[in-house]
């Protein structure tokens, strides 16, 4: 069975961290160059999405100050991808988060495209070996022991079906529900007990909280419609709904 293993991790260190926390409308997409089975890579292709000045900013600032040169490949508004070392990671003794899972789950491993956003690296792998639950599990002991508890947090383990994943463009969570989502998740709002409410997340973004509500709604009833499209299939899906609709209508 081929697996999805989520997690996050943050690192006050780590200057590309540092700039996604800093500026909130920027996300970084890292799709890592794999020389071989039996190595990670140390390139890959980093696109930034967000204002362009911001992101010559940094590439030309701190990145380079830090890291020294990189590759440019394409440019135009709202959009920069250069060719990069993936050294620009944060490690754990002496290692980036992909070296130690592709450690921990083999040469099979499949990275798809890490995200950063908000000061967190949002990593998915891909991986079918058979002792990948029992091997993630000492991954997840390695992470607990070198990391902080609030800097790294696990988001699943599911079986990967990519089928799922060709919903219809109509059940897309837009750029704004995501950010109004993300921070929301970020802010506690689904913790238990809940750490923020409307008015909170309102603020944070100088909107009403008419607006925030509209937005968390929205994103959450296109989450939910997605879950269960990949739960059920979209037959059992319209058959409950159908189910739903007699059963209101019988009232």
């Amino acid at each position: 069975m081929l697996k999805e293993y989520s997690f996050r991790v943050k690192t006050a260190d780590s200057p590309l961290m540092r700039f996604t926390r800093d500026n909130p409308e920027q996300r970084v997409i890292i799709s890592l160059l794999r020389g071989s089975t039996r190595e990670i890579g140390e390139r890959a292709i980093y696109t930034f999405l967000g204002p362009r000045n911001l992101t010559r900013q940094f590439l030309l600032g701190e990145f380079t100050k830090r890291y020294g040169t990189f590759q440019p490949l394409a440019e135009a508004e709202g959009y920069v991808s250069v060719e990069v070392s993936t050294h620009l990671l944060p490690t754990i003794q002496g290692k980036t988060p992909n070296e130690v899972t592709f450690e921990v789950l083999g040469p099979d491993a499949v990275f798809l495209p890490i995200l950063v956003v908000n000061g967190w690296l949002h990593i998915r792998v891909l991986s079918a070996n058979a002792q990948g639950g029992a091997r993630f599990e000492k991954f997840l002991d390695i992470m607990r022991n070198h990391m902080q508890p609030d800097a790294f947090d696990v988001y699943s383990v599911r079986e990967y079906k990519p089928e799922a994943r060709l919903h219809e463009a109509t059940q897309d969570i837009t750029p704004r529900q995501q950010e109004v989502m993300e921070a929301a998740y970020e802010m506690g709002y689904w913790d238990e007990p809940r750490r923020c409410n409307l008015d909170d997340i309102a603020r944070h973004f100088g909107v009403s909280k008419a607006a925030v509500h509209k937005s968390l709604s929205a994103g959450e009833r296109k989450v939910m419609a997605t879950f269960f499209a990949d739960t059920f299939g979209k037959g059992k899906k319209r058959a409950a709904t159908q189910m739903l609709i007699e059963h209101r209508g019988g009232r």
